[in-house]
């Protein structure tokens, strides 16, 4: 047991369960959308000059 009021009960707790499982799949649709959105702004600027 924990005894109320020790630093171990203050502090954050976080348990293997609470991992996000999808947080490596969020991330690589992030970049995904990040490098679409690079392209298409690098195209208007070539098509600008």
């Amino acid at each position: 047991m924990i005894r109320q009021g020790s630093a171990i009960s203050d502090g954050h707790m976080q348990f293997n369960s609470d991992k996000n499982q999808y947080a490596a799949k969020d991330k690589s649709d992030r970049r995904k959308a990040d490098r679409k959105k690079e392209k298409q702004i690098t195209q208007i600027i070539i098509e600008a000059e």
